[in-house]
């Protein structure tokens, strides 16, 4: 079998992407090649940790936008552009 077409076809059912049928075929397959089932293995344990980095988090709550803050940094630039200005006349 085709290396790129198998790892097509091991993404597509770590995934859950893959046809019943091809998964069968995929998973008689693995049962004779325990080096392409380690690679299965590998890529369905990848998934599942990017699923868990990836998945909304119901606690997520953003800290308050820093409204203030920016609205003094932007008054103290532009109090210090003035001044410099000034201090050029």
């Amino acid at each position: 079998m085709n290396s790129e077409a198998l790892e097509r076809l091991l993404l597509d059912r770590a995934l859950g992407q893959s046809p019943s049928d091809v998964t069968v075929l995929l998973d008689a397959y693995l049962a004779d090649h325990p080096t392409v089932a380690l690679r299965a293995r590998e890529l369905e344990h990848t998934v599942r940790l990017a699923g868990d980095v990836l998945r909304p988090r119901e606690n997520a709550d953003l800290p308050p936008f820093p409204t203030v803050r920016i609205r003094s940094a932007s008054r103290r630039r532009h109090t210090l552009r003035v001044l410099r200005d000034a201090g050029a006349l």
